[in-house]
């Protein structure tokens, strides 16, 4: 390695201190900088190039969309899992593609009763060119609470979210108009499932209608929902359901007005309304006959006064049974009157025939008469 001597400056003075040149400096001691050598060129390789036939999904995104769903952020990190969590590889979907967007999620709902586990629209962007299809097990249950582990007092029995990370994207290709399917997390963190443990694929078999049709029928006349699981098994052969589906459906079809009071109810409930017809006419004249004596009793401090919402229940309860009483005179006297009517018009169809006959009678007589004056002459 060569060395250069820099040489150093001739005078004593420091520039700095020109304007006194009695004032001296030692001279700059000579400096040795070693000389490094040149730094060699690195050589990079060329980046490589994206194909042309990789469809849009695997290519970098262009687009910022946004998702239309309020959930749009994903719960749950897609790019690491925690060392502890299990891991099960449920086969995901076939990445290939579809005719529609519907074929696409039917086409990933059949592949994944197949193998386990449901998938579900998780969103969908306001483009209407690509769509999120997510484990029905995929990110958390909504705490709208705002409750922790220590607060919350009831356990959670209905959600089936795990934190799974699975979902699949379908994006639409502008060349072709197809969808095309991409897997972009595969792995689950629970085990596969019966088929009949979700909802989605136990609804799948009653797309026929038939189901629905023996529940309302069913329930019109009061049938258990043990008994009717029963029926369902015999008439629908293949149908997937449960207790709680059954239950579900019967108490929709109560809602919509669907099931008729057996007759026993018809006769309970008839039953009670007298009864608290009677209790509220007795409660309404021992109200009316000790007005005074419950008044000065209540001054004395020895009885309360009556509540007026009891009496304001007390008075409609009677105002009821009147009613009752007058639909009944009602009803008797359009029955007596129904009666009356049929007398009337038998009465005046026997007149008619008697009319009848006296003119007959007259016609005949009329007739001998003639018949008399003819054989005399």
């Amino acid at each position: 390695m060569s060395v250069e001597a820099i040489p150093t400056p001739q005078h004593n003075l420091s520039s700095h201190h020109n304007l006194d040149p009695d004032l001296g400096y030692p001279p700059f001691p000579t400096l040795q900088i070693p000389q490094l050598p040149p730094a060699p060129q690195l050589q990079l390789p060329p980046l490589p190039k994206i194909p042309q036939d990789v469809p849009p999904a695997q290519q970098p995104e262009q687009e910022q969309d946004t998702p239309q769903d309020a959930d749009a952020a994903d719960p749950v990190e897609e790019s690491s899992y925690d060392p502890s969590e299990p891991i099960y590889s449920l086969p995901p979907p076939p990445q290939r593609a579809y005719p529609s967007r519907e074929t696409l999620v039917e086409a990933a709902q059949t592949h994944a009763a197949e193998h386990g586990y449901a998938v579900s629209i998780n969103n969908t962007w306001k483009s209407q060119q690509r769509v999120k299809v997510a484990c029905v097990c995929y990110g958390k249950p909504k705490n709208t609470h705002k409750l922790s582990e220590e607060t919350r007092v009831r356990k959670n029995r209905t959600s089936h979210k795990t934190g799974c990370r699975m979902w699949v994207e379908g994006r639409r290709r502008e060349e072709d108009g197809l969808w095309w399917l991409t897997v972009k997390e595969s792995r689950h963190n629970h085990p596969g499932r019966e088929v009949g443990a979700f909802a989605v694929h136990r609804k799948s078999t009653w797309d026929s209608g038939r189901v629905k049709e023996v529940i309302d029928e069913e329930v019109a006349r009061g049938t258990k929902a043990k008994k009717l699981l029963e029926i369902l098994e015999e008439k629908c052969p293949g149908v997937r359901i449960t207790k709680r589906d059954i239950y579900n459906q019967t108490a929709q079809a109560r809602r919509g007005g669907l099931r008729q009071q057996t007759p026993k109810e018809e006769r309970a409930r008839a039953n009670a309304q007298k009864r608290a017809a009677s209790r509220a006419k007795n409660k309404q004249n021992a109200a009316n006959s000790s007005t005074t004596d419950t008044a000065s009793s209540a001054a004395e401090g020895g009885m309360s006064a009556l509540d007026p919402e009891l009496l304001a229940q007390c008075n409609t309860a009677v105002s009821n049974a009147e009613l009752e009483r007058l639909r009944a005179e009602i009803q008797r006297l359009q029955n007596e009157n129904s009666r009356l009517s049929s007398e009337n018009d038998r009465l005046f169809r026997t007149n008619q025939e008697y009319v009848q006959a006296e003119e007959l009678r007259r016609h005949i007589q009329m007739v001998q008469s003639h018949s008399g004056h003819h054989m005399i002459s």
